[in-house]
């Protein structure tokens, strides 16, 4: 990789950083794309019995418990941050909290 290269990722990190620019990013891959965000979130829900529905959420053809519906959402915005698509196609990764630039990514590239 040359050292331009490095240098730019380097820099690009540090804007990355940065809380608004962090909270922006994480909102984006959190929700897109959102057909593969829709298939998460339907895995984790499943994974207490809740079903949503044009109403609203249900648990057991019952109204599903708010904290019920918030931990299962709350699993799916963790997994966005691993596994979305779109880590992949921007060149980041998910490390110590922040989504930063995947600099073996951008080797892979260059090597290309």
């Amino acid at each position: 990789m040359s050292r331009e290269l490095r240098e730019f990722i380097t820099m690009l990190k540090e804007e990355m950083l940065n809380a608004k620019e962090q909270s922006e990013i994480q909102t984006l891959i959190k929700n897109k794309p959102e057909i593969y965000r829709e298939k998460v979130e339907g895995q984790e829900l499943g994974m207490d019995g809740i079903m949503k529905t044009k109403e609203g959420y249900t648990q057991n053809g019952k109204p599903a418990p708010q904290h019920s519906i918030d931990a299962a959402l709350s699993r799916a915005d963790k997994r966005m941050l691993r596994e979305s698509p779109l880590l992949q196609e921007r060149k980041l990764k998910f490390e110590g909290g922040n989504l930063v630039p995947d600099l073996a990514a951008y080797e892979k590239e260059a090597k290309s």
